[in-house]
């Protein structure tokens, strides 16, 4: 099998075909227009079948992020596909996303690079706009002998994003059809069964979400830090009211608001402790530790 994973992604062909050696004759049209999937052509005998119309409850693109996101952390994502409905042999897809991220880098992800013959899909080819978003294309095998399996995760596309600001409501992650600026060409979110059918999956977007900033000790909401926070980490691990934001309860970051908050807090309060963990209590931040504990509101972070 040919392994050319290098494609230009600003190649130009009017009524032929692109493949990943530039353009040979093919069926032209509308797949032409599309570049990923001007490929259709090289998928079953030469002919491309018509779509399955509507979207196929098969075949899911979703991704793989987790949902939170911190100043300066890169947000990693992968882009995958469900193919429980049947085989794949090539797809299409582009990725937007809003304002706040950036787009760092785009790489082939694992079905990609291994899925045809454990080498290199015979066309592969990435194309991105910092600001807009992604897109791929790639025919796994030009023969039509090796293609995607039925399997639940299979990962397309490796991307990293730069968190340009903290939302205040919850990034969105698609996978759409359009044209980038300076992009020379438009591409659509499909994928290709055997024998040139096209299919339309499910899309799945991936939400991101800022954690809710909060002064970690500062239990009452007043944004200071005193002695009147460790009376009421008192009263609250004594069965008082339980507050809004529990991680400014958790005075030493353990993951739990208990008896051991209070007193850290009191201590904290006369001088005779340490001071509370990131983000601290002066200014309002996210908690950097992965743990159960929840902020709704707090303050005046909120």
């Amino acid at each position: 099998m040919r392994s050319d994973s290098s494609i230009s992604s600003s190649s130009q062909c009017s009524s032929t075909e692109c493949s990943s050696e530039g353009c040979v004759s093919g069926v032209g049209g509308r797949f032409c227009r599309v570049l990923p999937f001007v490929f259709l052509a090289l998928i079953g005998n030469w002919i491309a079948t018509p779509a399955i119309q509507g979207q196929h409850p098969g075949f899911t693109y979703y991704f793989d992020a987790e949902e939170l996101v911190s100043e300066d952390v890169p947000v990693s994502v992968r882009a995958m596909l469900d193919t429980s409905g049947g085989p794949v042999a090539g797809w299409s897809i582009v990725i937007c996303h809003g304002s706040q991220l950036r787009v760092v880098s785009a790489e082939h992800g694992e079905s990609a690079l291994t899925m045809n013959g454990d080498g290199p899909a015979d066309f592969m080819s990435i194309h991105f706009t910092p600001d807009e978003g992604v897109r791929q294309g790639v025919v796994v095998d030009f023969m039509n002998i090796e293609v995607l399996w039925p399997a639940h995760a299979h990962e397309l596309l490796l991307i990293e994003y730069e968190l340009l600001e903290l939302p205040t409501t919850p990034i969105t992650i698609s996978f759409c059809d359009r044209i980038f600026d300076g992009d020379t060409f438009t591409s659509e979110t499909m994928a290709v069964a055997p024998g040139g059918v096209v299919i339309e999956p499910i899309r799945s977007p991936a939400l991101l979400y800022a954690p809710q900033p909060f002064i970690r000790g500062d239990a009452n909401g007043d944004a200071r830090v005193d002695l009147a926070d460790g009376i009421t980490l008192l009263q609250i691990t004594l069965g008082g009211d339980p507050s809004g934001c529990a991680d400014a309860c958790d005075y030493n970051d353990d993951g739990q608001v208990n008896f051991a908050d209070a007193i850290s807090a009191l201590h904290g309060a006369f001088g005779n402790g340490p001071l509370p963990p990131v983000p601290g209590h002066i200014d309002c931040g996210g908690d950097p530790t992965e743990d159960s504990l929840g902020c709704e509101s707090h303050g005046a972070c909120s």
